[in-house]
């Protein structure tokens, strides 16, 4: 399942607003659920599935109809996550950090304004229009990928009948390493059922 990571540039999420560095934004850690069979991604949505045996979150993809829309920073094969010891080719890479499965996100109850390379770029994205994502665990198209479409293939993501991740606000643009990316404004919107 593993494989080399991408550039850097290539899969993530950007804050553009609400982030700092001083500590004063809502992130979570966790590791992936093991129902999650692809490798994941930086950028993708995620939510806590359930606590392991130490109480720890567990990440499935996409959003839950009760639990908050997670964006993650990392992927799953970034050396901070997992770090086998050699690269790809079989070469030895220097462990500078333990990686141990942990991932991190950005909550999206937090008020924050994000740059996400991992989108549905199928479709046409309007400023103001709800966004939600994919949740499949074993599909890396769809798994977790922002949308304005929902699940049912019916129409736009709907206010009060599909899990909200998020709102349009500049939309589609190219950044400045060339990569295709949306921009929207996090939000959570709890489903109508859970």
């Amino acid at each position: 399942m593993a494989t080399g990571p991408s550039q850097m540039f290539e899969h993530g999420i950007d804050p553009v607003r609400g982030y700092n560095t001083d500590l004063n934004h809502l992130d979570c850690i966790g590791k992936l659920h093991s129902a999650v069979t692809f490798d994941v991604p930086a950028g993708r949505v995620a939510h806590i599935y359930s606590l392991d045996s130490a109480g720890k979150p567990q990440f499935k993809m996409g959003p839950h109809a009760t639990s908050p829309a997670i964006f993650l920073f990392n992927g799953s094969t970034h050396y901070d996550v997992a770090n086998p010891g050699t690269s790809p080719g079989g070469l030895f890479v220097h462990r500078a950090i333990a990686p141990a499965g942990w991932m991190s996100g950005l909550v999206a109850l937090g008020g924050f304004e994000l740059r996400n390379t991992e989108f549905d770029t199928e479709q046409t994205y309007l400023t103001g229009q709800l966004l939600s994502a994919g949740n499949s665990q074993t599909v890396l198209a769809t798994g977790g990928v922002i949308t304005n479409q929902r699940p049912a293939a019916d129409g736009v993501v709907r206010q009060y009948t599909d899990a909200v991740i998020g709102i349009v606000s500049t939309g589609v643009e190219t950044d400045h390493n060339g990569v295709t990316t949306l921009t929207f404004w996090t939000a959570w919107l709890p489903a109508a059922y859970a």
